[in-house]
């Protein structure tokens, strides 16, 4: 960004506007950041999980039965979650208000596999995606407001907020 000189009237109105700025970044960053938690949410479903999960469990195998069940049915057996797509394809996100993302899914089996049941233990999906891209997402939301308040442009994406040139 370049330097500025404002008289006083132009910094003045230079301010009033940061406001509505300051809004317009934050709405397209918490998009941008959305988007970035559904695709590394659905790219986890079908793949085991055992590294970069902090305190999560790691995913165990599946078991022998699941394995050869999947196989029967004409599906890969060590793709943990992953049949015909329909369960990775429904977590969705939303942004309800500036502040908040909400991602999930209207999939009754994902909280299955998310959560575990007796038979089956969790295999984390959203808490994953939630775990590996917190730092990412709110470096970018910070980026994007500390760009747009100091009369940068209002990025689009989370590319624009990552680019170290920008």
């Amino acid at each position: 960004m370049t330097d500025r000189n404002f008289t006083e009237a132009e910094f003045l109105s230079f301010l009033e506007g940061q406001p509505a700025r300051a809004q317009e970044a934050q709405k397209v960053a918490m998009e941008a950041a959305a988007n970035t938690l559904l695709k590394d949410a659905r790219s986890t479903v079908g793949t085991y999980q055992r590294e970069d999960m902090g305190p999560l469990p790691p995913w165990a195998e599946l078991a022998d039965s699941t394995k050869n069940d999947r196989a029967r049915q004409g599906y890969p057996e060590n793709e943990p979650g992953l049949r015909s797509g329909e369960m990775r394809d429904s977590y969705q996100t939303r942004v309800p208000d500036p502040r908040h993302i909400v991602l999930g899914s209207n999939d009754p089996k994902a909280v299955f596999f998310e959560n575990g049941t007796v038979k089956q233990p969790p295999r984390p999906v959203i808490s994953t995606a939630l775990f590996r891209k917190h730092h990412d997402i709110t470096r970018q939301i910070a980026k994007s407001l500390t760009h747009a308040i100091g009369g940068g442009s209002i990025f689009t994406s989370a590319n624009d907020a990552s680019d170290p040139e920008t």
